[in-house]
């Protein structure tokens, strides 16, 4: 392949693994979202050194970007149900 078709199937691959981390914190929580995370940091790692790339490494600071709008996200997804519930609660009270 080409290094125009490489550079894109990496910037594809990088796409993928980002919302997969993202779609991961939103359907099985912290612990999926950690878990695929760390998947995809150990895979760019295995792929890094298996091409001999050292700006390969980079790519992993995606993922923390990542990691963390998901870890947010779901923060924000809790704290809303339990406000919720909360002023359930409070309606039932009444």
């Amino acid at each position: 392949t080409s290094p125009e078709e490489f550079v894109g199937m990496v910037g594809s691959l990088m796409t993928a693994l980002n919302l997969t981390i993202l779609s991961g914190w939103l359907a099985f929580g912290w612990i999926g979202g950690a878990a695929i995370a760390i998947t995809s940091c150990i895979l760019v790692l295995l792929l890094a050194n298996v091409y001999g790339l050292p700006l390969f490494y980079l790519n992993i600071l995606m993922f923390f970007g990542s990691f963390f709008w998901g870890h947010r996200l779901t923060k924000r997804i809790t704290d809303l149900t339990q406000l919720h519930k909360v002023e359930i609660e409070e309606i039932e009270e009444k």
